[in-house]
């Protein structure tokens, strides 16, 4: 569990880069997650629980959509930086009807369907571009 806390810290962190913020302040970083209580989609709760985001200088506000479009939808309208654990299909299929987003990691090793995505025009390219934030 550390470990997605410290991919997710980047992640926001990432995010977080891109917006200016005092030196006194935390940087807000708004993440959307599907069904929130399950194992996989609390993880970045866990890590806000744990004050993994806090200690990186991150306010994280963790939002539970209703499902991988809604998800989807919440960050390529704007209103959520990052977007965790839609579902392959719901991208693919908000990507196949001209969504501007990309994926740019999976949510864990071993699983083909769980990952991270950001806006196309996102500063982060791929989960490389998060080494040493």
């Amino acid at each position: 569990m550390r470990r997605i806390c410290l991919l997710l810290t980047a992640i926001a962190s990432a995010a977080a880069s891109v917006q200016v913020a005092s030196a006194q302040t935390q940087q807000k970083v708004k993440v959307a997650t599907t069904f929130l209580g399950l194992w996989d989609t609390s993880q970045p709760t866990f890590c806000k629980n744990r004050g993994e985001f806090a200690k990186a200088g991150l306010d994280v506000d963790v939002t539970s959509t209703r499902g991988g479009s809604e998800n989807v939808h919440a960050v390529t309208a704007g209103g959520m930086d990052i977007g965790y654990s839609p579902g392959t299909n719901a991208v693919m299929a908000a990507y196949a009807q001209g969504a501007k987003i990309k994926i740019i990691s999976a949510e864990f090793k071993g699983q083909n369907d769980t990952f991270f995505y950001v806006p196309k025009d996102s500063s982060i390219k791929s989960i490389d571009d998060l080494r040493g934030k």
